[in-house]
């Protein structure tokens, strides 16, 4: 190919396998991460797509936290005359969770994520606690390699604008187990605090 040609490949998963391997492909490929959008992007995203109300911007970015694809979905759904903003706000989460949950058609990992919308951020540790029982390293790897999941200092989170709606949905389909997990959580943080003050004892 001429080196005038650009070749762009968009998707919600990074190139794997030959494409990041091979010393030859690999100085040849780029990667640019959308990370989410400032105010003033969202703003600017907002009046391409002909949509010039200052305050319902403002409430989308709050809303959606800049993420591209909620603000994308949200706006593909906004029709100011016939919809409450209530009901857009709703329907636009049911399908950013619908979307994202079809990259997770694995069992395990449902219930794993269903123990992931209790915590703000969670490790290995912390959902074998949850979940009363070890969890294999190799479901642990599936999880924190979904697109939806990033990494911090901390261990893992799940993306804000997902564990809400994962949370409020789990919350109703299973109140029992949804129980269980919340007992379990606040379990594990008393006894989180209770040890580093029984440190600070010590000390």
């Amino acid at each position: 190919l001429s080196n005038r040609i650009v070749i762009l490949l968009a998707g919600r998963f990074p190139l794997k396998g030959g494409w990041v391997s091979s010393p030859a492909w690999r100085k040849l490929i780029t990667f640019m991460p959308l990370s989410p959008f400032d105010y003033e992007t969202c703003k600017e995203y907002s009046f391409i797509y002909g949509v010039n109300d200052e305050s319902f911007v403002r409430k989308s970015y709050t809303i959606t936290k800049g993420h591209p694809l909620a603000l994308s979905i949200f706006m593909g759904l906004h029709d100011q005359e016939q919809e409450p903003e209530l009901l857009l706000w709703t329907e636009t989460f049911k399908e950013i969770a619908g979307r994202w949950l079809r990259e997770n058609p694995d069992p395990i990992l449902t219930e794993l994520l269903e123990a992931v919308t209790m915590l703000r951020v969670f490790n290995h540790e912390i959902l074998e606690f949850m979940l009363g029982r070890d969890i294999s390293n190799d479901a642990f790897e599936k999880l924190i390699h979904l697109s939806f999941v990033r990494k911090t200092v901390r261990g893992w989170y799940l993306h804000q604008v997902l564990r809400k709606t994962l949370y409020q949905d789990f919350r109703l389909r299973k109140p029992q187990v949804y129980h269980q997990l919340w007992v379990r959580s606040v379990e594990y943080h008393y006894g989180l605090v209770s040890s580093i003050h029984v440190t600070m004892e010590e000390r």
